[in-house]
């Protein structure tokens, strides 16, 4: 993500596309040392929070899932409940739900805390899904309008 546009970068069967992202300054990031020199690369809970926010462009909730397996052992329950008032209820919500899918309700805890006191709607958990009758997650407050399978 940048924070203005850029081209994709092509290098043999590997292809880079860029996401503008207007507050993309705010997003927590670390350093990661490279061969070439460091990288700032967002941490594992804004990382976590992006895919449940840009899942379109990775593949869906399915892929975001799988990613989220391996990404689990690296989250930390008060880092992403720290994070949490920097983006949208939504992705809260779709984060914690899929955590507590992939086994990692530990991890999710005081997101549904969160959700608790702030969800007053109920969101759809596939947003490019169709709409119609579906059950809900009471405690996600979340429309299930999709099956979800981590592929491990």
């Amino acid at each position: 993500m940048l924070a203005k546009a850029r081209r994709p970068i092509v290098c043999g069967k590997v292809r880079v596309t860029f996401h503008v992202r207007k507050d993309v300054s705010s997003v927590p990031v670390q350093q990661i040392n490279t061969p070439r020199g460091t990288v700032a690369v967002s941490t594992p809970a804004a990382t976590a929070f992006d895919l449940v926010g840009y899942e379109a462009k990775i593949g869906g909730l399915d892929a975001v899932a799988t990613i989220l397996v391996e990404l689990a052992e690296k989250l930390d329950a008060e880092k992403l409940a720290a994070l949490a008032p920097t983006v949208p209820l939504p992705w809260v919500q779709r984060l914690g739900y899929l955590l507590e899918r992939i086994g990692e309700a530990p991890k999710a805890a005081l997101l549904k805390d969160y959700v608790r006191a702030r969800a007053h709607e109920s969101a759809v958990l596939e947003p490019a899904a169709r709409t119609g009758s579906y059950p809900r997650d009471r405690d996600w407050k979340l429309i299930i309008n999709a099956e979800i399978e981590a592929e491990t």
